[in-house]
């Protein structure tokens, strides 16, 4: 009898294989469609990062455009100029161009120069090049120097060769003095060698002047050994100044050697008086002794009081008492006024117990009136006694015209109250009493 063959476990096996690759390929066949699909949909309906729909503007013309749109110029103007700070490289071209469709100058300027001071930062030598071509005008002097100092920043021989070929004028002084300065920062020897280079003339001394300034600090020595050649005149009184107090900083007595051997008698009193000044800044007290050592005559009241001034800044106790103790009369009213100064600014409470302790005199009266011109501003209820203590009648007058009109600005009732019963003049009284009334500053 024939019956039906039982199929072999093989054949079972491969045809369940095939069955399932069938429904596998139909799956991930359908997953591919769906996110093909997905895909697709995206696409139109988010463009591509970097892609820009039809018919809009670029970020640049859009911000500009926003800007240009505000309605008040003093914001309009600030927008632009912070707009132009934070340029790229590559949109500064972009915003110098559009500067020449503005309507307005002063947002063209203003624009024009944030993006040069921009571009000064980013490429200063290409900046440089560009304006240097530009017609003279503030703007280009301005901008032009911004460029100069970021130049000379990083590249400090190639500026400084830039500049030398600039065409003669005002922008090329003010280029090559900018970077005789820069460069004397770091070198003093280049930048001389490059200076003594240049033709004789304003441009030269200039120069020269911004070195001296530099170097004077760093070396004072070196640099009068160069300097001392200079005609008399501020620029070299300026360098007299300069030296001994940077030389009194690092050596007293070598700086008091130097200044003493000058030949010329007003520069020796100059140097004197500023080394002991540069001395006092770092010992007041030995500064102070050797100044009291100099022969009687202005110079060596100057000096003293300039003694006083530096002393006072670091310890305004002790320079007072050291003018009272140790000056003569004429020393000490030169002494006040540069001392105490600075005193009643930092502690008018303190300052004005000292002024206030001080006996009767000119003295005294030095003091009140250099107290009042400071401390009158914070205390003027103080100050406005001490003016009534004043010998002389026109100063204290004016003293206390000066202290009641700023009272009057800070407490008009404790001003009132006190009019009752200060010993004013009759017609003073009278003219801020009658004023407190109207309400308004006398005439």
């Amino acid at each position: 009898m024939v019956g039906l063959s039982n199929p072999n476990k093989r054949d079972i096996r491969s045809a369940q294989l095939k069955l399932y690759i069938k429904y596998k390929l139909k799956y991930f066949s359908m997953r591919f469609t769906l996110v093909l699909l997905v895909i697709t949909l995206w696409v139109r309906v988010v463009p591509m990062a970097g892609a820009k729909p039809a018919g809009t503007k670029d970020s640049f013309a859009a911000k500009l455009d926003v800007i240009m749109a505000e309605p008040k110029p003093d914001e309009r103007l600030t927008e632009l100029n912070d707009f132009g700070a934070h340029l790229s490289a590559a949109e500064i071209p972009k915003a110098l161009a559009a500067t020449a469709g503005f309507k307005q100058w002063r947002e063209r300027a203003t624009l024009q120069q944030s993006a040069f001071n921009r571009w000064a930062e980013l490429a200063p030598a290409d900046a440089f090049n560009y304006i240097a071509a530009l017609p003279e005008s503030n703007l280009k002097a301005q901008s032009l120097r911004a460029a100069v100092i970021g130049w000379a920043s990083q590249d400090v021989d190639k500026a400084a060769a830039a500049a030398t070929r600039l065409s003669c004028g005002a922008d090329r002084t003010d280029a090559i003095n900018n970077i005789a300065g820069i460069w004397a920062q770091t070198n003093v020897t280049k930048p001389l060698a490059w200076v003594d280079s240049l033709p004789e003339g304003f441009t030269r001394q200039l120069a020269l002047n911004s070195i001296y300034s530099i170097w004077v600090h760093k070396d004072p020595m070196a640099c009068w050994a160069r300097a001392q050649k200079l005609p008399p005149g501020n620029t070299r009184n300026g360098l007299i100044i300069n030296t001994a107090f940077a030389w009194a900083v690092l050596d007293p007595s070598g700086a008091i050697k130097w200044a003493s051997a000058l030949p010329d008698k007003a520069e020796k009193e100059l140097a004197l008086q500023d080394v002991v000044e540069g001395w006092a800044d770092t010992n007041p007290v030995a500064a102070g002794e050797f100044a009291l050592s100099l022969p009687p005559g202005e110079a060596r009241e100057f000096t003293l009081a300039g003694v006083a001034a530096v002393w006072g800044m670091q310890n305004p106790e002790q320079a007072a008492a050291w003018t009272m103790e140790k000056l003569d009369p004429a020393s000490q009213q030169k002494a006040m006024s540069r001392f105490l100064r600075f005193w009643a600014g930092v502690d008018p409470q303190a300052s004005g117990q000292w002024v206030e302790s001080l006996p009767a005199g000119a003295i005294r009266d030095t003091a009140i009136a250099t107290y009042i011109d400071t401390a009158c501003y914070w205390r003027p209820e103080r100050t406005a006694a001490l003016a009534l203590s004043l010998t002389d009648e026109v100063a204290r007058r004016q003293k206390l015209e000066i202290c009641l009109d700023q009272w009057m600005k800070l407490d008009t009732a404790s001003l009132a109250q006190w009019l009752q019963t200060a010993p004013l003049p009759v017609d003073l009284k009278d003219k801020w009493q009658a004023q407190l009334t109207a309400g308004s500053k006398p005439n």
